[in-house]
């Protein structure tokens, strides 16, 4: 798998954990290592941990998964939170 296809899960994941907060975000920064690889067919799986979410920045780490559960791809993410979704609670 091309290592822009691990990069976009991981700056996805990002987005999402952060929604999950009732946050929305975008990725301003992201540190990233490939340390495997998969074929075509099979699932990676992201792991994000959400580190600092501040009023207006926030990081967090990600770590990509086979579906057999061997470590594929490392990251860190800043982020710059762009709004609060009044719909979402802050903890689900």
């Amino acid at each position: 798998m091309h290592a822009g296809a691990f990069v976009t899960l991981a700056d996805t994941a990002f987005g999402a954990v952060c929604i999950t907060k009732g946050r929305r975000s975008v990725t301003t920064g992201l540190s990233f290592n490939v340390i495997g690889n998969i074929k075509a067919g099979d699932t990676a799986i992201a792991v994000v941990k959400l580190g600092h979410m501040g009023k207006t920045v926030g990081s967090a780490t990600v770590d990509i998964f086979s579906d057999k559960g061997r470590l594929l791809c490392q990251g860190i993410g800043n982020l710059h939170m762009t709004e609060t979704l009044d719909d979402i609670p802050g903890e689900w």
